[in-house]
């Protein structure tokens, strides 16, 4: 490769560390936004002395440099006050996830800092616990100046953890230099006071790290996001509330949006994806909305700090690419790509990248023997202890100098972001005391998305389920490193010589992924509608009304397209955590028509519930209609349908008879989904209890009688507008005298 391609240096102030940097900062705009928060913010000035303050009463506790402090808490401004504060004090900040089970969490801490709500889930060691943004009236009185401490840009800022093979985390420990190095003398991305940078990655992911530091270090306003997983509506709303311009998304978060509603991140100047390889297919359909947002395409692995590589994406990508680049080095950054002797391979031949520069970790935590064979002299050097991280991943250069990721050499694979070793999963199943045996393997699913497939071999005489090796991998590893599909078998199936059918493991994956004969088919047209949406976007045909979403591969990355299709075809907005308490179409499905019901404008009230009879319907059902109930007797249920007060109170005449009755047939439908109705009005109630009829039998429904009492013709109704103006206000007046008298009478009774 020529040897341009590796001249990245840029002047960067990467002898200092991340909190002096923001002093700094602090100084030169104390009034100026740093942080927002749902309806919460801070000015830099005020963080500040927040995080001082933490600092001192940090100092007296014993962090110092290179001491780790365990952050347990979601995304708030007083987490951000903990970061600032530990790093103040000289200290590690180790993010913690309260989502996380217990085993994932590292135990080998002094100290945590904690939000009040996660106390309960901490992990059992015996570090000290400092709950954050508590009243502490020794924290208030400390002083607001920062403590004076020794710390040199090699101290560890960070401490982000990934997957490892032999079943047991590691953790990398990223300097303060690294972090610099990212957000300093690059070109990559545009950092300055007049930014606002959306922070949306957990803290225990390494995008955090951009995300946060990126705003507080240039003066930009950081805007969290307020929930755990994104919402696309949500999303969008907040891009535009608070004027987001940067944006960093995972690779599936992005394909998400644009799947679901790529206008979504049109207000934003520039959008950094990154995590796993971009589809050609998703940028295609972005550039359709996106018209004038910069995407970059984002690489790096957590050992060389957040970013290496980045490529600005054409507007026009060649219409015969079929990847897209990642792109040349960041500022002071060096790529290689070498063959099994270290040596440079030549323009387009394949060998495994290395990363170079001062944004390479210093190694994994308490890992000497990984870090040296990770981490290696680098011979391309003359600076003293220069060293290249091995990545492990295949790619070539391209002949404009960019690079073209190829995938991996391991069995590492990409999982929404997050670099996972099946090895570790593995290793936890086979801990399962009715667990022989385990293989993972990766998939692609219909959208192009990495998915995993468990294979165990169970222990002879041992029943076995997928559903409890779920729940006992969900008990030791991250909601993303669950297998979308677990496999239990009697033996491996083997090849003639004898090693593990790969290949026949596959199948038998595709296999696990369809549903039973036994399974509920749905038995409504909204279970109907349902079930559709889950098979398309889960890939599994047929499904029932009671198979479990997330047993049939669902995440909440799928949830997030569920939830926005639900939105747009039925215009219900649930949260994400609803499917936690309806993980399956019947309960997804009731929990919809709750939240119809309680959205709805009209009612469908029980007069006489009783009976074996067919259900009579009377629209209004005033006093006249109370004896009618009496005389069907007490085997006829009988109900009154009417509009709620709510309902009338945005009524102004003149409205269209036609839009109110449609209230009232969803509350009939409520009551009652499939006909033959019987139905009934009194004067002006029958011209809508003959609307509601219309309504029903256009929508393929029977009507078994429609009884009008004293009502006006419908059929020789005249035609003039002042005559219906007329009509219209009396029906209004009307209700409004019903809605008096219910709210004035007892019971409810309503006159005719």
């Amino acid at each position: 490769m020529p040897l341009n391609w590796n001249r990245t240096y840029t002047d960067n102030p990467t002898d200092a560390c991340v909190h002096e940097l923001f002093e700094l900062q602090a100084e030169r705009t104390p009034d100026a936004c740093a942080v927002i928060f749902k309806d919460e913010s801070i000015t830099y000035a005020d963080l500040n002395c927040c995080a001082n303050q933490l600092a001192w009463d940090l100092v007296k506790l014993g962090v110092g440099p290179d001491v780790t402090v365990g952050i347990f808490a979601e995304r708030s401004i007083a987490v951000i006050v903990g970061l600032l504060g530990v790093l103040k004090a000289g200290g590690t900040c180790l993010p913690l996830d309260p989502e996380y089970p217990k085993e994932r969490q590292d135990g080998d801490v002094r100290f945590i800092l904690v939000d009040g709500q996660f106390v309960e889930r901490l992990p059992e060691n015996h570090a000290r616990i400092i709950q954050l943004g508590a009243d502490d009236k020794e924290l208030a009185d400390a002083p607001q100046k920062a403590p004076d401490r020794h710390v040199s840009s090699e101290n560890v800022a960070y401490v982000i953890y990934t997957s490892g093979s032999t079943g047991k985390p590691k953790g990398v420990e990223v300097t303060h230099r690294g972090i610099v190095r990212l957000l300093f003398g690059v070109n990559y991305v545009r950092l300055n006071r007049t930014k606002a940078i959306l922070q949306l990655s957990t803290l225990t992911f390494d995008g955090s790290i951009f995300d946060i530091w990126a705003a507080l270090l240039h003066g930009a306003r950081c805007i969290l996001y307020p929930a755990r997983v994104p919402r696309v509506r949500e999303l969008s709303d907040l891009l535009r509330k608070h004027q987001v311009t940067t944006a960093f998304l995972s690779t599936s978060i992005f394909n998400a949006i644009v799947d679901e509603e790529p206008t979504a991140l049109a207000c934003l100047e520039q959008l950094l994806v990154g995590g796993e390889a971009l589809s050609v297919q998703h940028i295609r359909r972005a550039w359709e909305h996106l018209t004038s947002v910069e995407v970059i395409n984002a690489y790096g692995p957590t050992e060389v700090t957040v970013f290496a590589c980045a490529y600005r994406i054409p507007k026009e990508p060649e219409v015969t690419a079929i990847s897209i680049p990642i792109g040349r080095p960041i500022g002071n950054t060096q790529t290689y790509i070498l063959d099994q002797n270290l040596q440079p391979v030549p323009i387009g031949i394949t060998g495994e990248l290395y990363l170079g520069g001062p944004g390479v970790a210093r190694g994994y935590r308490n890992r000497p023997e990984l870090t040296a064979q990770r981490f290696i002299t680098d011979p391309f050097s003359k600076e003293p202890n220069a060293r290249l991280y091995k990545t492990g991943d295949l790619a070539r250069f391209l002949a404009d100098g960019n690079i073209d990721f190829l995938g991996r050499m391991d069995d590492q694979v990409i999982i929404r972001g997050f670099r996972i070793e099946l090895g570790e999963i593995e290793a936890s199943l086979r801990r399962h005391e009715g667990v022989r045996d385990a293989v993972v393997l990766p998939y692609a699913d219909t959208r192009g998305e990495n998915r995993l497939s468990a294979f165990v071999v169970k222990k002879p005489g041992l029943k076995l389920s997928a559903d409890e090796l779920r729940e006992f991998l969900g008990q030791r590893v991250p909601e993303f490193m669950i297998p979308s599909r677990c496999v239990v078998l009697d033996r491996w199936p083997l090849t003639p010589s004898g090693k593990v059918d790969r290949q026949a493991l596959s199948s038998a994956a595709v296999a696990a992924g369809k549903i039973s004969s036994t399974s509920i088919p749905p038995r409504t047209t909204l279970e109907m509608v349902l079930a559709q949406m889950w098979e398309a976007l889960l890939d599994v045909r047929p499904i029932g009304i009671r198979d479990s979403f997330f047993d049939l591969g669902g995440d909440s990355l799928y949830a997030i397209r569920l939830l926005a299709q639900i939105e747009e075809v039925f215009d219900k907005r649930l949260p994400v955590e609803a499917l936690l308490g309806a993980a399956n179409i019947e309960q997804l499905a009731a929990l919809l028509r709750h939240a119809e019901v309680r959205d709805r404008l009209a009612y469908a009230m029980p007069v006489q519930p009783e009976g074996e009879k067919p259900a009579f319907f009377c629209v209004g059902a005033g006093l006249l209609m109370n004896s009618l109930s009496l005389q069907l007797g007490k085997d006829q249920p009988f109900y009154s349908i009417g509009l709620k007060p709510e309902c009338v109170d945005q009524l102004k005449p003149p409205f269209r008879m036609e839009e109110l009755a449609q209230h009232l047939v969803l509350a009939l439908r409520e009551s009652q989904p499939e006909g033959p109705y019987y139905l009934c009005g009194f004067c002006a109630d029958g011209l809508f209890a003959y609307e509601v009829a219309s309504q029903l039998m256009a929508r393929g429904q029977s009507v078994g009688l429609l009884a009008l009492f004293e009502a006006e013709n419908p059929c020789c109704m005249a035609k003039d507008r002042i005559t219906i103006r007329l009509r219209r206000m009396a029906i209004w007046l009307r209700l409004r005298v019903n809605q008096f008298l219910r709210l004035a009478v007892r019971g409810g009774t309503t006159i005719s």
